[in-house]
């Protein structure tokens, strides 16, 4: 029961930190970049934030899990 909270808990912080990777990345980007130029994100940046996004719901959802199905 506890390796799967700490498994879930990895998870979120690693989706979390994918996701702050991500968006500084995006920030790198539109400094080089005029502000006349729009900001397109890379293929490895937008890959980044999508399997951060994943990883923290899946951690998160890890997390309350316990919660939700020992409510019954």
């Amino acid at each position: 029961m506890v390796h799967k909270k700490i498994i879930s808990l990895l998870f979120l912080l690693l989706g979390i930190s994918l996701i702050y990777i991500g968006l500084k990345e995006i920030y790198v980007i539109s400094a080089y970049l005029d502000s006349i130029v729009p900001i397109t994100p890379d293929t490895e940046t937008k890959l980044l934030i999508i399997l951060g996004a994943a990883a923290s719901v899946s951690g998160f959802v890890g997390i309350i899990r316990d919660k939700i199905i020992g409510a019954d």
